[in-house]
């Protein structure tokens, strides 16, 4: 019979040895609480069983809407569920980061997907649709980088480097139209000193063949004006091309 002394620093070495064996027993069997789903959406039902079993990185558990969480996997992955854990919608292209905002400007959160690639803005983007309840993806919204929102006139512009150690850029822009992002013109950069013309070319671009707006010749260089430009001309003159 083992005789217990607190005094004794072996028997104190002793005790907390089983008090942290016994809280690890206890936190393996902690889960939260997840209903019972059959099979999810067409494709993602594989990604339930990783959210039962437990296997994800809960760093990302907030709710983005009333019944609607995102978690991140152990292996990278990114899940949209609905209240009752069943996969929505999965980023297995390992984004770096998912940004939750009114993106459109319609009052409901949106999600957007990040990623760490050689084209910064390079993003993905989930629309909430009101009508369905639910969160639906904006088809080609990676084609249009590092895009921001012109709320007097709904639409957006991107920027996007075209080569050239960034002397050569393009911008562009667009709307939203059914989830699909429909382009209505492009300012052009040319500033690499190696291009048979320098300057910025603005064209209209919605309909077939394009139609030149503006051509502004320019000395080749880098341009440090070009992003006020591009925001300022957008700004100003989105309604010529919107409408």
């Amino acid at each position: 019979m083992m005789i217990f002394n607190p005094n004794c620093a072996q028997n104190r070495h002793y005790l907390t040895c089983l008090i942290i064996l016994s809280l690890t027993i206890a936190c393996r069997n902690i889960e939260p609480p997840l209903h019972n789903q059959s099979e999810g959406p067409k494709g993602l039902s594989k990604y339930q069983d990783s959210i039962q079993d437990n296997v994800f990185l809960n760093v990302k558990g907030f709710f983005v809407r009333d019944s609607f969480t995102l978690y991140r996997l152990f292996s990278g992955a990114t899940i949209l569920t609905d209240g009752l854990q069943t996969p929505l919608y999965v980023d297995d292209d390992f984004s770096s980061n998912q940004v939750i905002e009114d993106f459109n400007g319609d009052g409901f959160d949106d999600i957007r997907f990040e990623y760490l690639a050689p084209v910064p803005g390079v993003d993905r983007l989930l629309l909430y649709c009101q009508d369905e309840s639910k969160f639906m993806e904006v088809e080609n919204f990676p084609n249009f980088a590092s895009a921001k929102r012109i709320s007097r006139f709904n639409c957006y512009f991107s920027y996007s480097k075209a080569g050239c150690a960034d002397s050569d850029w393009i911008s562009k822009l667009f709307i939203i139209d059914d989830f699909h992002c429909v382009e209505l013109g492009r300012i052009y950069g040319s500033g690499c000193k190696g291009n048979s013309w320098n300057g910025i070319v603005i064209h209209k671009t919605m309909n077939v063949p394009k139609v030149l707006i503006d051509s502004i010749p320019r000395p080749p260089g880098y341009y440090q004006d070009k992003f006020e430009f591009i925001e300022t001309y957008w700004n100003e003159n989105a309604d010529k091309f919107v409408n």
